[in-house]
């Protein structure tokens, strides 16, 4: 080191000392040496630290040296001519040198070095712009050896890679790799620590390429497999250690695409399988040419014992097929033609105990298909007709028959409960899903005690309770009977011990009691047995009661075709009977397509009853609270309205009870009209059959001067009907009051308005046109329908996003509706805006599991259940469809 001397040797002057001393109680001390170079010492007396500053005679700075307490040197700066740093040294507190670096002309580090405490170098790597750059090379801190040797460029790998092990006093490789801009690319080659190869490919891009090998630690290969474009492409074979195949696949474009076969150490055949592009397939011939007219090919288990034995002609499995346990006992026989199972399928336990046996056509299931319990008695039997089961019968072990379900070729059906004697204790209808995999109750249930007593009767549409459901005591009394409507109970009437109706509830949509009547006299009212021969319709069941009587369905045995049969129930007055008659009368006027037609009318143990057409559908009610359609589909739905409605006025007839509840919706999106029970046929000079004063119609649909007690015109049906297009376009009624009378009120004096959300992008000619049908005022309200029509068809949707277009695929119902629409009323979403999503959803979700052509040509009712990923697809498609609207 050099020593500090006095700059002018010559006069033997004292080196000049000079302290500084600061408030931060550093100080500083200069000197010169006989050269007049300076030195300058910089100390902080409360910790101890110094560092010394060297300087050229050109006053340039040479050297930095930086000390910890204790006078122990902790770090060198050397620098060059133009005071820029040159290379720098790292030491511990012991004094062994911990890190080096190199410096270019500009001061940044171009090669650096770290040892361990224990003086090992452990990093050594070239830089370039302070990026790794050049090779890098990593050693074990505890051996020293090499670990690794990376070229780097620009701080990314590129240039050969290795890896070593971590062996002291030679290097073994591991890998070699190669890389370029970050990426793996080019041959690659991993080691076993004997240095005999253990894996090797080709890698393009960050995909493998060609082949690709790996080997068994003695150098045999295990596995060899071809890629393309990073995809298995080829041949796939793995092979034990003796060198004998093991597995041996083929591969097209990633995926399995040809034979696959397994064998054992012994060389025997242990599985075979065949694929066609991913996908299992039994045809074996489209990959395997033989020309051998028949062979028996045989698999085998792991430990050598055959697994299974099967008979091929021309490639083609023909003929038995035997599959077995491992200790030679039968698990599975059956037979085949032309690559399908033709014949008995039997499978067996390992005591060779029969325990399922099935009856195959061409692959199908055609014919019976037995399970049996270990006694050998049957467990369940079912009846296939081309893969679709008709039939199913489960039985005790004791052979008494547990329940029994039958399929109608519209997948309708029947089942039926018994219990350990052999007594009914439950039966209902049913609508079944696809295959017939699950079911859903579909039309009359009854359950019954196990003394056979009946308990409960209830009907259904889809899942749930509609119409008129009884309840019984354990007596077999009748105890109530509640009407329903769409799962929501309307109302109830309870009957004493005797069978009198005794007390009448009312209920609202939220379950809160409207109104609670105790009957001082009550009507028993019987229900007409099915069965039951009225002229020549054969009664099957009710269908549901409506404002005065109760409509059946029943089969015109004459004409071989189903009918609805309307009878008046319990008492009726003069009033009734006419209004009863009126409607017969109206709808003996009608003859319309979008009207329900009436074939006769006649009388039955003093009923009076007319016979009409039977409409397969669901009401325009039911249809809305599915949330089934989309917006254009409502558009043309209300426009078949239109049609039927005005083909009424033109023969005189007012309907006045318009609304959702009586509609129909048949198969095509088909609109009939029903229910002209308090029709008014307006151009006979016939006296008002309703009791003077009355409000007659449904309280949400009336019209104001209706509400207020006024005769009804042909604007009063116009006015119900624009409530219903209202309805069935943002989901909600316009006047909901608390009670009856709130409701009235806000009919005659509050104006309508609509909801804001997807009411925003409504035409504005289609909310005119619904202000001027619901206008409050007469004069200002449309007075003939042909008008409406006439406004409605000129009003364009073709802006419409093509979500809002999608068509509604008949007799699929939303099994998870209820759950669905708790979700999204929780997001805040209005009824109009659910009904849309839930429209979009239902598509969405049909294209995933549904084949349309397959299902339309079996004619099976299907049910649909909307995953939380197609829900938030639909929530999507519908956000974007309403700001594309909106722009």
């Amino acid at each position: 080191m050099t020593r500090i001397s006095d700059p002018n040797p010559t006069k033997r002057k004292s080196p000049v000392t000079k302290w500084i001393e600061e408030k931060t109680s550093v100080y500083t001390r200069v000197g010169f040496d006989e050269n007049g170079v300076k030195r300058i010492e910089e100390h902080t007396d409360a910790e101890g630290y110094k560092r010394i500053f060297f300087y050229r005679i050109s006053t340039k700075l040479e050297r930095l040296e930086q000390f910890e307490k204790n006078g122990i040197l902790k770090s060198i700066h050397n620098y060059d001519a133009n005071g820029t740093e040159e290379s720098y040294f790292g030491y511990s507190e012991s004094g062994v040198l911990l890190n080096k670096a190199e410096y270019d002309d500009r001061g940044v580090a171009k090669k650096r070095w770290n040892w361990s405490p224990a003086g090992i170098l452990i990093e050594c790597g070239e830089y370039l712009n302070n990026y790794r750059h050049g090779c890098h090379e990593i050693y074990s801190e505890e051996t020293g050896a090499l670990l690794s040797r990376i070229e780097y460029k620009d701080d990314k790998r590129s240039g050969k890679s290795e890896v070593y092990f971590d062996n002291p006093g030679r290097e073994s490789i591991k890998q070699i790799e190669y890389f370029y801009q970050g990426q793996q690319q080019g041959e690659f080659k991993y080691f076993y620590e004997n240095g005999n190869l253990r894996e090797m490919g080709f890698v393009d891009q960050g995909h493998y390429e060609g082949l690709r090998i790996h080997y068994y630690q003695d150098g045999r290969i295990e596995q060899s497999e071809t890629y393309l474009e990073g995809k298995l492409q080829g041949r796939s074979e793995e092979f034990y250690s003796t060198g004998k195949l093991k597995l041996s696949r083929s591969f097209s474009n990633g995926r399995l695409h040809g034979i696959e076969e397994s064998f054992n150490e012994l060389g025997q055949l242990t599985y075979r399988s065949c694929y066609l592009n991913g996908e299992s397939t039994n045809d074996f011939s489209h990959f395997e040419k033989t020309n051998k007219p028949e062979e028996i090919i045989e698999t085998h288990f792991e430990t050598g014992e055959i697994s299974s034995r099967e008979r091929f002609i021309f490639g083609k499995r023909n003929g038995f097929s035997e599959k077995f346990y491992v200790k030679g006992t039968l698990r599975e026989k059956a037979f085949y033609k032309e690559e399908a199972l033709s014949g008995e399928r039997i499978f067996f336990n390992i005591s060779g105990q029969k325990i399922e046996c099935t009856t195959y056509e061409d692959g199908k299931k055609n014919g019976l298909r037995t399970n049996y319990f270990e006694s050998g008695n049957i467990e369940v039997e079912e009846l296939f007709k081309d893969n679709l089961l008709v039939l199913r019968r489960v039985y005790f072990e004791n052979t008494k028959m547990k329940s029994s379900m039958d399929w109608n070729v519209d997948g309708s059906g029947k089942c039926q409960n018994f219990s350990d004697r052999g007594q009914l204790i439950h039966e209902w209808e049913f609508r079944s899903s696809l295959w017939h995999n699950s079911t859903i109750l579909h039309g009359h249930e009854q359950i019954f005690s196990n003394s056979g007593v009946l308990l409960e009767e209830n009907n259904y549409d889809s899942g749930v309770r509609q119409g008129k459901c009884r309840y019984y005591f354990s007596s077999g009394k009748l105890y109530s009977v509640c009407e329903f409507e769409v799962g929501i109970l309307k109302s109830a009437i309870l009957y004493n011990e005797n069978e009198q109706a005794a007390r009448e509830l009312r209920y609202m949509p939220d379950g809160s009691v409207l109104s609670d009547e105790r009957l001082e006299v009550a009507e028993i009212e019987q229900d007409i047995e099915k069965g039951t021969m009225i002229g020549s319709y054969e009664l099957i069941r009710s269908l549901g009661k409506g404002g005065m009587g109760e409509v059946y369905l029943a089969m015109d045995k004459a004409l071989d075709r189903k009918i609805a049969l309307k009878f008046i129930r319990g008492p009726s007055d003069k009033h009734i009977l006419d209004r009863f008659i009126a409607e017969a009368k109206a709808l003996a006027k009608l003859n319309h397509k979008n009207i329900v037609s009436i074939f006769s009318i006649g009388e039955y143990q003093q009923l009076p009853y007319f016979a009409m057409e039977f409409v397969a559908g669901s009401t325009l009610h039911t249809c809305l609270a599915r949330g089934q359609f989309s917006f254009i589909e409502n558009i043309e739905i209300f426009k078949q309205l239109l049609a039927g409605v005005s083909a009424a006025h033109q023969l005189g007839i007012i309907h006045r009870d318009l609304k959702p509840a009586n509609i129909l919706i048949g198969k095509d999106l088909q609109v009939k009209i029903i229910d002209f029970g308090i029709s008014k046929i307006y151009s006979d000079m016939e006296p008002d059959k309703t009791c003077p004063g009355a409000i007659l119609g449904t309280i949400n649909y009336i019209s104001p001067e209706v509400a207020q007690g006024l005769p009804a015109s042909t604007q009063s049906d116009i006015y119900g009907l624009g409530v219903i297009l209202f309805e069935m376009l943002t989901g909600e009624r316009p006047f909901l009051g608390k009670d009856q009378q709130e409701t009235i009120d806000l009919t005659i004096h509050t104006p309508l308005q609509f909801p804001k959300g997807i009411s925003d992008f409504f035409p504005d000619k289609l909310k005119d046109l619904i202000f001027k049908m619901t206008a409050k005022s007469l004069t200002e309200r449309y007075d003939t329908l042909f008008h409406v029509s006439d406004d409605l068809e000129k009003i364009s949707f073709e802006y419409l996003p093509e979500e809002f277009k999608i068509r509604y695929r008949s007799g699929i119902d939303i099994v998870n509706l209820k759950e669905l629409r708790e979700l999204l009323v929780a997001d805040s979403y209005t009824n109009s805006e659910i009904a849309l999503i839930l429209n979009l959803a239902s598509r969405i979700q049909q294209n995933i599991v549904m084949d349309p052509e397959k299902t339309s040509r079996m004619g099976i009712a299907e049910d649909l259940i909307i995953s939380p990923e197609v829900l938030k697809q639909a929530i999507a498609q519908y956000e974007t469809a309403i700001l594309e609207a909106h722009t």
